[in-house]
């Protein structure tokens, strides 16, 4: 009798298999990517083109161990949100947090995290403006004594536009504060925000 059961479930494994239904079957000799062939789409992205996955992973993996080993910059995102319905006066400073004074110590800072370069600027606005304004940060070094100054990384809003953007960049040193002052005309009425780029070295 347990020779007649062996025997038909035998069968219905072999009957499974023929059907492709190989679920709880556990294959013999699985493949490994040492024995799976791979034909790159664009040889020309390979020194010498794998012709096995193994070789490829290899050789992939060696590619960003190198560049993790070289790689210096990472870069920091520094963003000033200007708070719906808000408008800004000329020469008045915005800070992190959305604030702004005409006194450059009563905002918020951004913090730079590294020493680097900070790297251009991008302002962005949810209605068009209605005057020409002018955004450019300004930065100081920490510490006791705070003294602000221009960096020149500026862009200009005309008159019915919502965004602009400069890709000018300046040193900056960690620890140094970044705020974003507004000249030429008022930031008129409208939400919008001023964001750079710093990359740590």
């Amino acid at each position: 009798m347990k020779r007649i059961i062996s025997l038909c479930l035998l069968l219905l494994c072999l009957n499974a298999e023929a059907a492709g239904d190989r679920s709880g079957i556990e294959p013999v000799g699985k493949s490994t990517a040492s024995f799976v062939s791979y034909s790159p789409a664009v040889p020309g992205n390979w020194a010498i083109a794998p012709t096995e996955v193994a070789s490829a992973l290899d050789a992939l993996a060696a590619v960003v161990m190198s560049v993790s080993a070289t790689a210096s910059a990472r870069a920091a995102i520094a963003n000033f949100a200007v708070p719906t319905g808000a408008s800004i006066s000329t020469n008045h400073y915005l800070g992190l947090l959305g604030d702004q004074s005409a006194t450059n110590t009563s905002v918020a800072p951004f913090v730079i995290p590294c020493s680097g370069s900070l790297v251009g600027i991008r302002v962005q606005r949810t209605t068009n403006a209605t005057t020409a304004s002018v955004q450019q940060f300004f930065k100081s070094a920490g510490g006791a004594v705070v003294n602000y100054i221009g960096t020149g990384v500026s862009c200009s809003l005309s008159v019915g536009a919502k965004d602009c953007n400069a890709a000018t960049s300046v040193v900056v040193t960690a620890g140094d504060m970044l705020l974003v002052r507004v000249t030429g005309a008022a930031w008129s009425t409208g939400a919008g925000a001023i964001s750079t780029k710093i990359l740590c070295q």
